[in-house]
């Protein structure tokens, strides 16, 4: 019998030991979770916490994690003497109990709640809470993540500051806004599968999800644009964009062409055109489309600002208008400038040059009456002087107009006031032109004088100022296009100062291509020469003669 009662003793020594075992493993199994759920809570920036209720004190710390110390600027030893609820902010007291007691009751409550601690050092600490009841070490237990969101409440108070700017921004900007939701146009485009709208057979389609345009908010300036005070009447008679618009009108045209740019990947675009108030008054104004970050896939969010330059395209009318005049008086002025230069040329040349004549005969005619006469010197110097004032009235004349000018082409007439240039003056460089065949070429009277001024201008600038050796003078033709280059390898100047009075012959150069409906380019820099580029619109004579 004792045999048998050893036995049975040995094996409930065996059992008890197995159950302990089991003990230790399910008791370091539940260390081993709750080490686990620590350590994630330190890598994500939450403190883990453990709370009790022992002897009638609720939310008792039984176990604190490295960082609630750090929060709450109490050591680990302080901390687990206290109540969770020492640290809350009075004004989240209640609230905060009420959810611990929830919680240990098994009630089931939202997790993430946000509150306040005192620190020790008396500052306030906003914190997101969340936890979840267990058992630990045989009693429940409320496990507490808590998440220091100091830099987040101070962000979202910088987001509320910024959003409220924005409103005010939005609501008070002196420029109409509209902020609209895009995303029936994007999902037709996305339906399309296609990159223009010249695909889009049924363009109602077009319209009709245009009519699905959410129009989000608008601001005042909006209003005031359309000439209304009524937001219901803004909101019932602002028709969508493209409503009512022809398929082949230039802003169905540009609607389409901006649309396919979005499409394709573009944040924005910009353009200019017309809208009717609803008092029915038109006026220019300027739009700007924009797809904020964030909104390129779907167009949900897109903005839309328009300023109204009504007044600026009036004030650009009259400015060309009087652009306009102002050419037109400058042509003729230009022109009346070139008949009185061909009067006076004509008057030196037929008239004072013939009597200038005249008395240079008579002159040595008298002279050959004194041959024997002490004043047959003087007679003979007479006549020289008139031979070169005959001489000079023919320069004066030349400079004024060559009489050439009207039967030759520029090329042949600027030719001939070199070469004349060249007999009367000694030049400090050598002239070349090249005409490169231009003897078709076909100018207007008013470009063919724009033509030898400009030429003439230039050339008295590079004998006079340039100190150049050589002087080139290119003529080509393009395209219906009459180019003519001078260049010379003088000392060059300085092109940023070309707006003064010493100027003024440039800037007459400058004016007279302008008003020929060409232009007039001048590059040049200090000691190295200066290149004149003038571009003028011309024909061939044979497309003249074709006419």
């Amino acid at each position: 019998m004792e045999k048998i009662s050893l036995k049975s003793n040995k094996e409930e020594c065996v059992d008890e030991l197995e159950f302990l075992r089991q003990r230790v493993a399910e008791l370091e199994e539940t260390e081993d979770r709750y080490r686990t759920l620590i350590e994630l809570g330190a890598k994500i920036g939450e403190a883990v916490i453990m709370l009790q209720d022992i002897g009638g004190k609720e939310g008792v710390h039984t176990y604190v994690s490295d960082l609630w110390p750090q929060i709450t600027g109490y050591s680990r030893k302080e901390l687990l003497k206290m109540s969770f609820f020492e640290l809350v902010k009075p004004d989240d007291h209640r609230l905060s109990i009420k959810r611990h007691r929830q919680k240990m009751s098994g009630e089931s409550i939202p997790d993430l709640f946000e509150l306040s601690i005192i620190r020790k050092d008396s500052k306030e600490v906003p914190v997101e809470v969340t936890s979840a009841v267990t058992i630990y070490k045989g009693e429940p237990t409320n496990v507490v993540y808590i998440r220091d969101i100091t830099e987040r409440k101070l962000l979202e108070k910088q987001i509320a500051g910024d959003k409220k700017s924005f409103e005010d921004l939005f609501s008070h900007s002196p420029f109409a806004l509209w902020e609209l939701d895009y995303s029936s146009i994007k999902k037709l485009f996305d339906k399309l599968h296609v990159n223009t709208l010249k695909n889009i057979i049924d363009y109602n389609e077009l319209f009709d999800a245009h009519d699905k345009v959410i129009m989000t908010r608008y601001n005042q300036a909006a209003m005031d644009l359309y000439e209304t005070d009524s937001k219901h009447d803004y909101e019932y008679y602002m028709p969508p964009l493209v409503r009512n618009v022809s398929i082949n009108s230039k802003t169905f045209k540009t609607f389409s062409k901006n649309m396919n740019e979005l499409y394709k990947g573009a944040s924005y675009y910009e353009n200019e055109g017309e809208i009717t108030s609803l008092k029915g008054n038109r006026k220019n104004i300027r739009c700007k489309f924009t797809i904020p970050p964030g909104y390129e896939d779907t167009w949900s969010k897109v903005f839309v600002s328009v300023v109204d330059i009504t007044e600026l395209k009036q004030k650009e009318k009259r400015l060309k208008a009087s652009e306009s005049r102002l050419k037109l008086l400058s042509r003729q002025v230009l022109t009346t400038q070139e008949e009185e230069r061909l009067n006076i040329s004509r008057e030196l040349h037929d008239q004072l040059g013939q009597e200038m004549v005249s008395i240079r005969l008579n002159a040595i005619g008298l002279a050959n009456e004194l041959v024997d006469h002490h004043t047959y010197q003087q007679a003979l110097k007479l006549a020289e002087m008139t031979a070169n004032l005959i001489g000079t009235i023919q320069q004066v004349s030349m400079k004024l107009r060559p009489l050439t000018l009207d039967i030759l082409n520029p090329v042949e007439a600027i030719r001939e006031y070199i070469e004349n240039l060249t007999q009367c003056t000694q030049l400090p460089c050598k002239i070349n032109i090249l005409d490169n065949n231009l003897k078709d070429i076909k100018l207007s009277e008013n470009n063919l004088n724009m033509t030898f001024r400009i030429v003439q201008e230039a050339l008295n600038n590079a004998i006079k100022h340039s100190n150049a050796s050589n002087v080139n003078v290119v003529f080509s033709k393009t395209k219906g296009e009459l180019s003519v280059v001078i260049e010379d390898n003088g000392i060059g100047m300085d092109t940023s100062g070309l707006k003064g009075k010493t100027s003024i012959g440039i800037i007459g150069m400058q004016e007279r291509a302008m008003i020929a409906g060409g232009n007039l380019k001048i590059t040049s820099k200090p000691q190295k020469g200066t290149k004149i580029i003038l571009r003028l619109p011309c024909e061939a004579k044979n497309s003249q003669q074709r006419k």
